[in-house]
């Protein structure tokens, strides 16, 4: 691994990294749209997005019907919550105490809402161990443009040459590039549908990325 300087930060997505949940968003937007008579003809591909993006692809026709679907779909998936405890990384708690005894910095920047966020957190007991926590609701540009990437090194201070970015999709790792940061691709989830060619290095595991931060 090329590094400009020492690791002190790692900055993970949550959604296909530290959870296993794309697959079930997708399955779940599909059964809602289903619900209402606008089944799509197959699962749309949605890996990495943000909630404007998905439904202005989704409904890309009327700006008006969207925003009254996706009211309706913000009540169906409370009615369906994912399980945190079926869908979380099993190697997430062992890592993040790894990375706390190693003194980094840890920060999850996902494009997912602020509540969700903290709802997985408070489901794995994380809280304590995390430093930083952003959505991407919070930023003025979603990936694949940096901010949310920025944003966190900011608070973190620290500077781009000192972080590793945990990411699977496209956009994600476009995103963690365009920060200036090391970014490693968790294959883990992807199922070889994810193009992460762009990622400096790609790991099967989430554990696999400690030979990549050192001592």
């Amino acid at each position: 691994m090329p590094l400009f300087t020492k690791i002190r930060a790692v900055l993970f997505d949550m959604d296909g990294v530290l959870i296993d949940s794309e697959n079930f968003y997708n399955q779940r937007r599909a059964a809602f749209l289903k619900s209402v008579g606008r089944a799509p003809q197959k699962i749309i591909d949605l890996f990495g997005s943000n909630d404007q993006a998905i439904w202005e692809t989704l409904v890309p026709e009327d700006a008006q019907l969207r925003s009254m679907l996706y009211a309706q779909y913000d009540v169906y998936r409370a009615q369906h919550p994912i399980d945190y405890a079926t869908k979380s990384n099993p190697q997430v708690c062992e890592l993040f105490e790894v990375l706390r005894a190693r003194g980094l910095a840890i920060a999850i920047c996902s494009s997912s809402e602020p509540n969700m966020i903290q709802a997985y957190l408070d489901s794995q007991n994380l809280g304590s161990l995390v430093d930083f926590v952003i959505s991407g609701t919070q930023c003025a540009r979603h990936k694949p443009h940096p901010d949310i990437y920025l944003q966190a090194m900011e608070t973190l201070q620290v500077q781009p040459q000192q972080c590793l970015v945990v990411e699977d999709s496209p956009t994600g790792i476009k995103a963690g590039r365009a920060s200036g940061a090391y970014v490693a691709a968790l294959s883990q989830y992807a199922n070889g549908k994810l193009d992460q060619s762009e990622a400096h290095v790609v790991v099967d595991h989430l554990l696999d990325i400690l030979p990549l931060i050192g001592a």
